[in-house]
């Protein structure tokens, strides 16, 4: 009788046993995952910026959305993909583009620039965007001068400061 016993508890302790281990596999998979997943979002980054520096937006946008499929908590791939759509003409989409990475990295005063500079081709007002660029690097040229790069109300005089506004272009990492 005793040796059941002890035959019924081992089957249990083997499976909690297994349990165990399995879970310490699973989570050591997660950790191995993770950075992978940021070396992927980062290698097509880096390319994204470089199609983007060479004009090749095409390339450009299809890295960025690569990289964003990698780890989409990124700000940078959504800022390729608005750079290509600004130098193309297209302020609506960019203006979208901006937006999302602007949730990604709320106090970024480029985002903010980059937004101003989108919704002034848009049409939109880009005031708003402007100051806050102002407001969070007041010791930036590019940031202080924004308010004035885009102030007035006609729509026609913001999509011209538009097209002549400098782009910071964006770095091999995030901003």
């Amino acid at each position: 009788a005793r040796s059941l016993r002890r035959r019924r508890r081992r089957p249990r302790n083997d499976l909690k046993s297994l349990a165990v281990r399995g879970g310490g596999v699973l989570a050591c998979l997660f950790v191995a995952i993770v950075p992978a997943q940021l070396a992927l979002s980062q290698a097509r980054l880096d390319s994204a910026i470089g199609a983007l520096n060479a004009g090749r937006c095409g390339a450009a946008r299809a890295d960025a959305n690569s990289s964003l499929s990698a780890v989409s908590q990124r700000p940078t791939p959504y800022v390729v993909i608005a750079y290509c759509d600004m130098t193309q003409g297209r302020y609506g989409p960019a203006t979208v583009a901006m937006r999302r990475a602007l949730r990604r990295d709320p106090r970024n005063w480029q985002l903010y620039y980059g937004l101003a500079v989108a919704r002034a081709g848009a049409g939109l007002d880009p005031r708003s965007a402007a100051r806050r660029a102002a407001r969070l690097n007041p010791y930036e040229d590019l940031a202080r001068s924004a308010p004035i790069r885009f102030r007035g109300h006609d729509k026609r005089e913001w999509e011209r400061a538009a097209r002549d506004a400098p782009l910071l272009p964006p770095g091999p990492g995030d901003p």
